[in-house]
């Protein structure tokens, strides 16, 4: 009987109790009489949780029922032990700072009351949080930024960097994860002023943001610059860049191009430069100009012009030929000449293809009018058409000129062979004995129509001697001049009055014209038929300003007829 009431006993014992010391009787609990000692039971084993913050983590724990205090372990490595305790009282929570945010912090908690401790709880872990980095500075670039801060201790997870073109800056804004301590912001319009805040991260969250920092980038480099030839000219384009208020475009005939070197001040994204030499090639490069500064340099591109369009003008004609003559170009490695019977002449007409500066254009006829145009090229291209022009062969030469006193005196009368393909012709004299240069050094010139062959000259006086040259001439120019011919006028015949007989034995005659006369000769015969110059008898020889005379020697009388005649005689 007294075996079974020992084991109800050690039943009760271990339902709900403890033994405050182990009993001597339990080695041997049948044969021992001595009755055990009943205890509360120990705390019920708590839950605990680590929250990071700033270098510090907070640790809480459910409370255990029964427990009167608190083990509060931890390490910073699993598992964690009981080397480092912090006995704490009835307390649920416990901060630590200061903490290394590089580093895991764990934690696990026993509650106890008189009668133990608890069972150790599950461990809770949690890394510190950073702290914000310490200083941050920003460096403008050509549409960058360059930011910069300060590392900090525990930011293994990194850093990310805000940003916002306005202040303040917050965690709202746009941002980048950098994993290092410096991050250039690319992409950015030069002249807008961009605001900067950075947090540090670890496995325990982001830090609170950085003092800012701002910076106003200067505008990017320009991007895809290209050159393309024109006529005598490049035209140089880029692409648009972000806050540029113009642009500065350098260019030089050799490679590379520097900010020493001509610019031109542009506005837009293109320009074309103008009044180049076609033998040379030109390189350009741009820079973005803004309102803090300028870009680089772009990069460059290159470009040789094509060559102008040449000068014609008309050369030398003949009756047979016509030439045409331009100005050399630079750059121009040929010609081509275009040749057409009507205008306008285009590149579809006969083309004459070769070098020089000169063509004459052969078996043409008197008349005959061509119509040229040209263009020059090398090997970046060709140029447009030149001027127009046309050329006419000139006359043929009209054929001997004849001149000759006019018979009724005061004049020359001229006469030649007609020529061919012309439009008229010019009869030019000078007074004296000239040459053909002297002539036309000082003329006067009588236009003649096309169809005439003759032409008298009035307008030499008696006493003057022409020296006379004939020309024909169409559009194209002039013949090439006829011989030289010297003649001078014969005096007019006076106009001999009626004679006045009323004074007897006295005849008085009276006469008109003397212009150019030197002299006058009175002639006289009797018979009413004959010439009085030549078979009569010379009366008197008057001064060429007399104009009158009276004969008063009559041989004979009554019935007699006399005849007279007066001759003058020019210089």
């Amino acid at each position: 009987m007294k075996w079974l009431i020992t084991l109800l006993t050690v039943a009760l014992t271990t339902t709900g109790c403890m033994l405050e010391t182990p009993d001597p009787c339990d080695a041997s609990p049948i044969s021992c009489d001595s009755a055990p000692v009943i205890k509360d039971p120990v705390p019920a084993t708590p839950s605990i949780q680590a929250t990071p913050g700033v270098e510090s983590i907070s640790v809480s724990w459910s409370g255990s029922t029964r427990a009167e205090a608190y083990f509060l372990y931890h390490n910073t490595s699993q598992p964690v032990g009981t080397s480092n305790r912090i006995d704490l009282a009835n307390v649920t929570s416990y901060s630590f700072s200061d903490l290394d945010a590089s580093k895991t912090y764990y934690y696990s908690v026993v509650g106890y009351n008189k009668t133990g401790p608890s069972s150790m709880s599950a461990a809770a872990s949690a890394t510190p949080i950073p702290k914000a980095p310490a200083s941050i500075t920003a460096t403008l670039g050509a549409g960058s930024n360059t930011i910069t801060w300060a590392s900090t201790n525990g930011a293994t997870g990194g850093y990310t960097l805000y940003y916002s073109t306005s202040t303040p800056v917050t965690t709202s804004d746009n941002a980048f994860a950098v994993s290092g301590t410096s991050y250039t912001h690319t992409g950015l319009a030069g002249g807008t002023p961009i605001y900067y805040a950075v947090s540090a991260y670890n496995a325990g969250g982001h830090s609170a943001l950085s003092s800012e920092t701002s910076s106003t980038p200067v505008p990017a480099k320009p991007t895809g610059i290209a050159a393309v030839a024109g006529i005598e000219e490049n035209t140089i384009s880029w692409n648009s860049v972000a806050g540029a208020t113009g642009y500065t475009l350098h260019y030089s005939e050799s490679t590379p191009v520097t900010t020493g070197d001509s610019s031109f001040t542009v506005g837009g994204t293109s320009y074309t430069h103008t009044s180049l030499d076609a033998s040379k090639t030109y390189y350009y490069a741009v820079i973005a100009d803004g309102s803090t500064g300028s870009s680089p340099l772009s990069g460059e591109a290159a470009a040789q012009p094509i060559p102008g369009a040449p000068t014609l003008t008309v050369g030398t004609s003949t009756h047979t030929t016509v030439t045409v003559n331009w100005n050399t170009v630079s750059g121009a490695s040929a010609y081509r000449l275009y040749k057409s019977s009507t205008s306008p002449v285009t590149t579809s007409d006969t083309p004459i293809v070769g070098a020089g500066t000169s063509h004459t254009e052969t078996g043409l006829t008197s008349g005959d009018t061509l119509y040229f145009a040209m263009l020059s090229q090398n090997t970046i291209g060709i140029s447009g058409l030149s001027n127009e022009v046309s050329a006419t062969a000139v006359p043929a030469q009209p054929g001997t000129l004849v001149a000759t006193p006019k018979s009724s005196g005061g004049g020359i009368q001229t006469q030649w062979t007609a020529s061919t393909g012309h439009n008229g012709y010019r009869l030019l004299y000078r007074i004296g004995s000239h040459s053909l240069n002297d002539i036309l050094a000082s003329p006067t010139t009588i236009s003649v129509s096309a169809g005439s062959t003759s032409k008298n000259i009035t307008t030499v006086s008696i006493n003057q001697l022409a020296s006379i040259v004939l020309v024909a001439y169409n559009s194209g120019g002039n013949s090439v001049y006829s011989n030289v011919v010297e003649e001078q006028p014969v005096p007019r015949t006076p106009d001999l009055q009626v004679p006045d007989v009323s004074k007897p034995g006295k005849v008085t005659l009276t006469w008109t014209d003397n212009n150019g006369v030197n002299t006058f000769r009175v002639y006289r015969m009797t018979g009413s038929s004959g010439n009085p110059e030549t078979t009569g008898t010379l009366l008197a020889t008057l001064s060429g300003s007399t104009l009158t005379y009276t004969d008063s020697g009559f041989p004979a009388y009554g019935g007699t007829t006399y005849r007279y005649a007066v001759v003058p005689e020019g210089g």
